[in-house]
């Protein structure tokens, strides 16, 4: 009987712990669904980088950005792009290798592309004569060449561009000048008859520039009188004055320049101009001088004093016509031999327009007269210099602060100063600067390039029998721009291909 009640206690206690466990969960053999995974987004690294410059190109140097996961990224724009000037986006996708834990990603960064930097090209135009003496004869064959080298603007090197020397096909270069804006240069040159060699007739000839290449392009031939002259350019760049070796020959004044840079004639003859003229940096006055006679008898005397008249004109703005403004200011000078035309008068302009400078070629001497900005009236200063180094060419620096001479056997410079009352200018430092003593060698033809930086000259030999048409030697220099004095550099050319008979250098561009 005991036994049968504990059976029933111990079942019943056994069921109810079964229904227990049932109702909590326990005692179960089933297995349930795992919990789901959650992604994490990586984190991208990429510094905004530093500025670069058209034209180059997109590297790994802007597109490095780095994730905080393995994986790879693309970037837009792709290494490679060359992008245009200004704030451009970056931008790249990231996809992570284990893309069940990571979400892909992006980002972007602001890259500022700067314009290009101008590669800028200045040239030095050389108008030379060259002779060729192998057909037999003491006059040979002339013939005009012009030259064209690209300047380095660090070192003053200049380097000869594909194709220079060119040949005018005219017999001898003469003067030269260019548009202000370097597009155009005139040359003018003589055309001499089958075997003659002294009187000919002159030409203008116009050739474009290739800003980039200096390259001369022919456009056109314009007859200019008889046998040379001087070229002078208004500042403008609308009107060339042309004056010929004596005004008796003259048959051209005023040239106007046409939108292609071509000329036509403007006026004839208007005004008197023995020499080289100037004008002023505004344009509203031209000077010239003309010889005007002997002062008194010569006699036996080979030399004498000889009367030169400095004139002024006033400008007209429109039509670029010099008209006789106010009293010739004349100069007298000693003159040896006795014909007055083999000494010219050199005028040089002060860039500022208040100065012009007058040099003797027959005395070395340059005179100074101060401009009055109203009526460009000329007052001549009470001082004079001398240079006893004084040939055939002179340059003014751009800024108007040094004037330089060729010269036999040496260079001469001397400082100029706007305010100076007396007119006379002091010697820089170091002139005169010694050419080679032997053989004789002289400058006769002088320029600066539009910096005042550099100074470049041939070195001609006078001891040569045909030393008029060369090949002349090569000279250059540094300019200190404090003191203006100079420093021969080594020449990356050992001579011109003829005699320049000017030496221009364009501006930069």
């Amino acid at each position: 009987m005991r036994s049968s009640r504990f059976s029933s206690a111990f079942l019943s206690l056994l069921i109810a712990s079964v229904v227990f466990l049932s109702a909590c969960g326990g005692g179960s053999t089933s297995v349930g669904t795992p919990p789901p995974i959650v992604k994490t987004t990586p984190t991208i690294t990429w510094a905004q980088p530093a500025p670069i410059t058209n034209p180059a190109p997109l590297t790994s140097t802007q597109l490095d950005a780095t994730g905080s996961v393995p994986g790879s990224f693309v970037y837009t724009p792709a290494a490679g792009t060359v992008l245009p000037a200004g704030a451009q986006t970056l931008s790249v996708a990231f996809t992570p290798t284990d893309t069940t834990h990571y979400n892909s990603a992006s980002a972007s960064v602001t890259l500022t592309v700067n314009p290009p930097v101008a590669v800028k090209h200045a040239f030095l135009y050389s108008s030379e004569t060259t002779q060729d003496l192998s057909g037999g004869g003491i006059n040979g064959t002339f013939a005009g060449v012009l030259e064209v080298f690209s300047i380095d603007a660090t070192s003053g090197a200049l380097t000869p561009i594909t194709g220079s020397p060119f040949t005018t096909n005219y017999s001898t270069g003469e003067d030269m000048v260019l548009s202000p804006n370097g597009d155009n240069a005139y040359i003018l040159a003589v055309l001499y008859p089958p075997g003659t060699c002294c009187v000919g007739t002159s030409y203008i000839l116009v050739y474009g520039l290739d800003p980039n290449s200096g390259f001369p392009t022919f456009k056109q031939a314009f007859v200019a009188g008889i046998d040379g002259g001087t070229l002078t350019m208004h500042p403008s760049g609308e009107f060339l004055y042309v004056s010929p070796n004596d005004s008796n020959y003259s048959t051209i004044g005023v040239l106007s320049i046409q939108s292609d840079g071509t000329l036509a004639l403007a006026d004839a003859a208007p005004f008197q101009a023995q020499d080289n003229v100037a004008v002023h940096p505004q344009g509203t006055f031209l000077y010239s001088d003309i010889d005007t006679g002997q002062v008194g008898n010569w006699g036996n005397n080979p030399c004498g004093l000889v009367n030169t008249s400095l004139l002024t004109y006033s400008v007209d703005p429109t039509t670029g016509t010099p008209a006789a403004s106010g009293s010739p200011v004349v100069l007298q000078r000693n003159e040896c031999p006795t014909t007055p035309t083999n000494y010219a008068i050199f005028k040089q302009m002060d860039p500022s327009g208040t100065r012009l400078y007058v040099i003797d070629g027959a005395n070395s001497t340059i005179y100074v007269y101060s401009i009055d900005p109203s009526t460009g009236a000329l007052a001549q200063l009470s001082g004079t210099t001398t240079t006893s180094h004084f040939d055939s060419s002179s340059a003014i620096d751009p800024l108007g602060h040094f004037l330089y001479f060729g010269a036999v056997n040496a260079f001469d410079g001397f400082a100029l100063s706007a305010t100076s009352s007396s007119g006379t200018l002091a010697e820089l430092p170091g002139m005169p600067f010694p050419l080679p003593p032997s053989p004789i060698t002289g400058s006769t033809v002088l320029t600066t390039d539009s910096t005042g930086t550099f100074l470049f000259s041939n070195e001609n030999d006078y001891t040569s029998a045909f030393s008029c048409c060369g090949p002349d030697a090569f000279v250059q220099f540094k300019i200190n721009s404090t003191t203006g004095a100079i420093t021969q550099l080594p020449s990356s050319l050992a001579t011109f291909a003829g005699t320049p008979s000017k030496i221009v250098a364009s501006p930069v561009h």
